[in-house]
C-alpha cells in the first residue's frame, strides 16, 4: 500500500518549505495528485525527489560574473 503525505505536514516535518514544495510540483520536479479536495504526495515520489536533487557543496563560495 501507498503512503501518501499532505503538503503541510511535509513541511513540517522539513526539510523543505511549503513554497519549496510548490515550486518543485510548479517545475515538475515533484508529482502531486488529487485526491477529492486535498493534494497529497506520494512517499515514493517524495523520495525520489530527495535523491535526485544535487549533492551539497559545503564551503565553496558562489561566483560573482561582472558584466
Amino acid at each position: 500500500m501507498a503512503t501518501a503525505h499532505r503538503i503541510a505536514d511535509l513541511a513540517a516535518r522539513g526539510p523543505i518549505s511549503r513554497s519549496s514544495i510548490y515550486n518543485a510540483i510548479r517545475d515538475g520536479r515533484l508529482t502531486a495528485r488529487k485526491i477529492g479536495g486535498a493534494t497529497v504526495i506520494l512517499d515514493e515520489d517524495w523520495r525520489a525527489m530527495l535523491a535526485n536533487a544535487p549533492a551539497a557543496k559545503i564551503g565553496e563560495r558562489p561566483t560573482q560574473t561582472n558584466p
